[in-house]
Order: C-alpha cells, then structure tokens, then sequence
C-alpha cells in the first residue's frame, strides 16, 4: 500500500512537470531563442580589420602620419559604414511576426539581438584605435561613419529599452495567449492594464499613442482570438 502511494505521488509530480514544459513549449519562447541564436550565428556581421593591419600599442597620433596605414583602415572604415547603414535599414523595414502582443516582444528582442551585435564589435581595442587614428588624419569618410554609428546607437538603444520594460508584462501576454481558462484571463486584466500604465509612465519610447495604441490593439485581437475559440455564438442566442 505504502508502494502504491509513493507511484501516485510520483505519476502526479510528473504530470505537472511534463503539463509545466509542455505550456513553456506552447509559447514558442524556447522555439524562438533556438532560432534567433542559429540565426545571429549563421547571419552575423563582422567588421573586419584589413586582412595585413595589427594595430599594437603604438600612438595612434604617430599611425595617423602612415599613409599607406591610413589608406588602409580608410577603405574599412567605409565598410564599416555600409555594414552600418544596411543593418538599420532592413532591421527598420521589419514587422512584428504575428497579431497578438507577444509577437511586438519577439521583435524587440529580434532588433536588440541584431543591433547589439554590432554594437559591441565597435568597442573592440582594434576599431576603438583605428577611429583615433582615423579622425586624427582627418580623413573624409569619417563623419559618414560617425552618423551610421549614431543611427545604430539610437535604434540599439531604443530596442534594448523596449525589450526592457515589455519584459515585465511578457507573463500578463503569456496568460491572455495560452491561459488554461478565463479565470486566469480575468485575473490578468487588473495586473496587466497597471503594468501597462508603468510603462506609459517609465518607459522613453512607449509613453506615446503611437507605441501604445498598437499595442492595445494587439491585445484586443488576441482577447478576442480566445473568446472566439471558446464561445460558441449559437449556443448564446439560443
């Protein structure tokens, strides 16, 4: 007897653990980290140094008199520009995967992954020395460069702050998408519009109509989704 309750115990803890992880699968989180890594592998953009250039610990006001150097690190830097300037345009030119407001967080993040990337290439020793040297010889194409890299700032920093303050109502959107029954959905409501006003409040670009209008928007949608997948309109007029 002893045996068979200590099965019990257990069939029930494992039916929680596999309802647990099948629900964490239902979101697609895991899914979407899984790809957006292969992607950012696959995909990466790298500013590269010229192949034959090792910048070393020498002063970068004496590299700047090397001509041959300068020519050199000039050609990258306008690379480096381009790179820039492609990665902003086409994350800009991307949309939300989906109509409910997980898919805005997916987004967010999908941008913050792409940008951020570049972002920290441009704190290497190497590229920090080469713009010194570079904006020492006064060479043309850096003022370019210095606008690319302030548009690539902006966005970064834009979609690193979304991702931020979205995360801490990503649960709520989790409840209102894949909550086992409308007690839940109903308890999420209060909890969620609050967290809504936070980031109304807090946050730098969410705190206009045009950031939060399509938001509740995507919200609305994914309410109505689930009442129109449980509510069977005949049996109400019945």
């Amino acid at each position: 007897m002893h045996c068979t309750f200590e099965w019990f115990v257990l069939i029930i803890w494992l039916w929680f653990y596999v309802a647990d992880f099948l629900y964490f699968l239902a979101t697609d989180t895991f899914f979407f980290q899984v790809q957006r890594t292969i992607r950012q592998i696959e995909g990466e953009v790298r500013l590269e140094m010229p192949p034959d250039v090792t910048l070393g610990e020498e002063d970068p006001s004496i590299l700047a008199r090397d001509r041959d150097l300068v020519s050199k690190l000039d050609t990258a830097l306008e690379n480096w520009a381009r790179i820039l300037s492609t990665t902003v345009d086409e994350q800009l030119q991307k949309q939300p995967q989906g109509h409910g407001p997980l898919a805005e967080i997916d987004f967010w993040r999908e941008r913050n992954s792409a940008l951020s990337a570049l972002y920290e290439q441009l704190k290497i020793n190497e590229i920090q020395t080469t713009l010194i040297v570079l904006k020492i010889a006064g060479v043309p194409s850096y003022s370019n460069f210095e606008y690319h890299r302030s548009e690539l700032n902006k966005y970064y920093l834009e979609a690193k702050d979304n991702v931020k303050f979205l995360g801490t109502i990503e649960r709520h959107f989790k409840n209102l998408a894949h909550g086992a029954n409308f007690a839940i959905i109903l308890d999420t409501l209060p909890a969620m519009m609050n967290a809504l006003r936070m980031v109304w409040v807090i946050s730098r670009h969410y705190n206009t109509d045009e950031r939060m209008v399509p938001l509740m928007m995507r919200i609305s949608w994914e309410l109505c989704q689930r009442v129109a997948r449980v509510v069977n309109v005949r049996n109400i007029f019945r």
